[in-house]
C-alpha cells in the first residue's frame, strides 16, 4: 500500500519513505521514485499509472524522459517534445489527486 504525506516529497509504501518527483506533460504525468530500502535501491519510471523501468542512476532516468527513451510507445514516437534534462526542473512530491 501506498501511502502519500500531505505537501511534502516523501511518501510511504509499506511502512518505508521514499523521495518522488514528477513531470506533468500533455501525454500523462512521468513520475520517478526513489527506492531505498533494505530491499532495493535505485529509482522507479513511470508514466500515470504505468510503471516504465528501474535505473540504479536518477539522472538516467530524467535522461530517457528528455531523449524520448523511456519504453512508452506514445510519449518515445513523438516528434521532439520540450521537457528539463534536469530533476530540479521537476516537481518534487506527488502528483495532485495522486491514488497510487
Amino acid at each position: 500500500m501506498v501511502n502519500f504525506e500531505e505537501d511534502t516529497e516523501i511518501i510511504s509504501i509499506q511502512g518505508y519513505k521514499y523521495n518522488m518527483w514528477h513531470l506533468k506533460t500533455k501525454f500523462g504525468t512521468f513520475w520517478i521514485i526513489e527506492a531505498n530500502n533494505d530491499l532495493q535501491d535505485g529509482y522507479f519510471l513511470g508514466i500515470n499509472d504505468q510503471e516504465l523501468g528501474s535505473y540504479n542512476n536518477l539522472d538516467i532516468a530524467v535522461k530517457d524522459v528528455y531523449e524520448q527513451s523511456t519504453g512508452h510507445l506514445q510519449w518515445d514516437s513523438q516528434a521532439k517534445v520540450k521537457v528539463p534534462e534536469n530533476i530540479s526542473q521537476w516537481v518534487e512530491g506527488s502528483p495532485e489527486h495522486w491514488d497510487h
